[in-house]
């Protein structure tokens, strides 16, 4: 089957829109481009057309399969160095919060690492978004890893119960939307209402946690009003910590998180704060995060993993929908550099002014969550947060 109306769309964005592009040698762009027509099926083709758009190593630059795809009725996760399944169909329940250890034999690891050309982005960004490949038929057939019959076979581990097995047939699987979002916050299960996007909590008397779960909300001002709510909470009690959780934080549109940053810079009088990130924080959080650490004086900690991104990064641009396929083809515009804080030609003139030299912003204390976290509830990069801050207050 041709898909000759895709193919047009993605050498638009490729050779045209997306300067990301810049880096990656016209002749191997060319190779790829080929190659998309020699993808017999859908699946073959978007698989091709995700190694086309990795090329830049962009996490925003991306093909998103999630639309036009079936999956097995499983949700993975990635938490710390695991793929974790932590929801599913009735035949799941009894495996929920074990890792993956194989898929038909072949080693969780060894699939990641066949898998990579087609992920977008960082190391960590390849993990936040490549869980679901682990549910895909057709993508585990091309990574080596598919069914020899009918089936899935998933060999998975707990520590309270050694290694089990989890099958299915390739005919019960469901549109992937149904445990896989786009906007991929890798909480345990898909949510199935709005979610807030902020909120602040008292964390007993030494510290508030300000939860920041999402900057995108193009319909209304729910994000200003929650901003400016967690704002007031934390002003009423100026010299109590703050432990900023982002984790889990797609990004959306940082410029509508100015204020609530210039509000805590103003009127906060604390001595300690601390950040809280995972592979899962990414676009506007790590600006949000640049931006603050800038403007709010105190001493601080960045804590959890690794973001899903650097601090220099191609990012704006839009999202198009593939007129054959029906999945989604991410692709950037200007450029970001919160690193050192240097514009270039195609930094937006709204974003200028906020540039700031924040560095890497890589973790000051590394603490990745584990399985056994997750089946006792247990959250050591929370808890090493309020440490932090209680040593302030202690010392």
């Amino acid at each position: 089957m041709a898909f000759t109306a895709d193919t047009d769309v993605l050498d638009d964005i490729v050779r045209r829109r997306d300067p990301s592009f810049r880096c990656v040698e016209p002749r191997l762009i060319d190779e790829m481009l080929q190659s998309l027509e020699r993808g017999a099926t859908a699946e073959a083709y978007l698989l091709a057309a995700m190694r086309l758009m990795a090329l830049p190593a962009n996490g925003h630059t991306r093909l998103i399969p999630n639309a036009a795809i079936h999956t097995v009725p499983v949700r993975f996760v990635s938490i710390g160095q695991s793929v974790v399944l932590t929801d599913g169909a009735d035949e799941a329940t009894g495996h929920r919060n074990s890792s993956l250890v194989a898929v038909n034999g072949v080693p969780v690891e060894e699939i990641f690492a066949r898998a990579r050309p087609y992920l977008a982005g960082t190391p960590a960004r390849q993990r936040a978004i490549g869980a679901i490949l682990f549910a895909w038929p057709g993508a585990l057939r091309e990574l080596g890893a598919g069914p020899a019959t009918d089936r899935l076979v998933f060999t998975l581990a707990a520590p309270d119960r050694g290694e089990s097995m989890l099958a299915f047939k390739e005919s019960a699987c469901v549109p992937s939307a149904q445990y896989y979002p786009i906007r991929e916050h890798g909480a345990a299960k898909h949510p199935n209402a709005r979610q807030k996007l902020a909120e602040c909590t008292a964390l007993g008397a030494a510290a508030n946690r300000v939860r920041l779960m999402d900057f995108y909300c193009p319909d209304d001002d729910t994000l200003e009003t929650e901003l400016s709510y967690a704002a007031g909470t934390v002003l009423s009690k100026p010299k109590t910590g703050i432990v900023f959780d982002l984790r889990g934080n797609p990004g959306g549109d940082f410029l509508r998180t100015v204020p609530f940053i210039d509000a805590l810079a103003e009127g906060w009088r604390g001595e300690r704060y601390a950040v809280l990130i995972d592979k899962f924080t990414f676009s506007a959080a790590i600006v949000f995060i640049a931006i603050l650490t800038q403007k709010l004086k105190g001493r601080f900690e960045i804590i959890g993993e690794p973001m899903g991104d650097d601090t220099r990064f191609y990012a704006e641009g839009g999202t198009v929908t593939l007129p054959q396929t029906g999945a989604a083809v991410r692709y950037s515009t200007a450029w970001h550099d919160w690193e050192t804080g240097q514009a270039a030609d195609t930094t937006p003139t709204d974003i200028v002014p906020h540039l700031v030299a924040a560095g890497t912003l890589a973790p000051d204390r590394l603490v990745e969550m584990t399985v056994s976290d997750l089946r006792c509830r247990a959250d050591p990069q929370l808890a090493a947060a309020r440490a932090f801050i209680a040593s302030g207050a202690s010392a």
